[in-house]
């Protein structure tokens, strides 16, 4: 992947030189949270991860996609963990606050200007996975004020979203849920229902 990376970090999605922050961030998380869980310590995978993570620090999109957002923000936390550098904890603290800012009164994060259930869920994963290891009761308010929303929008036989989405998505990402089960009743019943609606 390193080799398929742009020279300044980023990672094209559909199409080419398109620098996508979603394809980057996606892929950031994914390599930087192998290197975690290996314990893999490489010089030139850590260069890699320092470009990626300065490109995207200035990367615009067409529309707010909060949960490019929150992968970014874990993306930062893993840089901390690997480097021990206090600069990428600072920096994903205030990527969480940026993104604590634009939650909607009701209780989501925008996509495109909307609501987007299945992708709601992946905001609240990575929101729920930064908490599990830096927790604050600001974003712990905030992801429970989104649990709650996506309880009182989770479809009666368990599943999500579909045409009505900002995003028309219907996909669902129940680690976030799981992940805050010990602390809301709603994210427990949310993800077992969804498992039993998959059954």
């Amino acid at each position: 992947l390193i080799q398929q990376s742009r020279a300044d970090g980023s990672v094209d999605d559909y199409y080419p030189y398109e620098r996508a922050l979603g394809a980057s961030v996606f892929t950031t998380y994914a390599l930087t949270k192998t290197c975690i869980i290996l314990g893999i310590d490489n010089e030139l995978y850590i260069k890699h991860f320092e470009k990626t993570i300065s490109w995207m620090r200035q990367a615009n999109e067409s529309g707010i996609l909060t949960n490019h957002h929150a992968i970014q923000a874990v993306c930062y936390l893993n840089m901390y963990k690997i480097t021990d550098d206090e600069n990428y904890i600072t920096m994903a603290d205030k990527k969480v606050q940026s993104i604590i800012e634009i939650q909607n009164k009701e209780g989501w994060f925008p996509e495109y200007g909307g609501c987007s259930p299945g992708y709601l869920t992946v905001t609240i994963d990575f929101l729920a996975q930064f908490f599990k290891y830096h927790p604050s009761s600001k974003l712990e308010q905030s992801i429970l004020r989104a649990i709650n929303f996506f309880y009182s929008i989770q479809h009666p036989d368990g599943t999500c979203g579909g045409d009505y989405g900002s995003r028309n998505t219907s996909f669902f990402h129940p680690n976030g849920f799981e992940i805050m089960s010990d602390k809301s009743k709603q994210a427990l019943e949310i993800v077992n229902s969804y498992l039993i609606a998959k059954s």
